[in-house]
């Protein structure tokens, strides 16, 4: 099952951390999902990680 929600709010992050929180799938298009932002530098900072072993 998909729902859609439209949401206007400054807190849109909160909300989405609120939604993982009770195990809900989450898919957005939204750029101010700090959470989602926040995976991706650390699996960046990882894999430079991952690459300065393999010198």
């Amino acid at each position: 099952m998909h729902i859609t929600l439209k949401l206007i709010s400054n807190r849109l992050s909160d909300i989405l951390q609120d939604f993982r929180r009770y195990g809900y799938g989450i898919l957005t298009e939204k750029d101010d999902d700090h959470y989602r932002q926040e995976l991706k530098d650390i699996a960046d900072y990882f894999e430079k990680y991952l690459d300065l072993g393999n010198r």
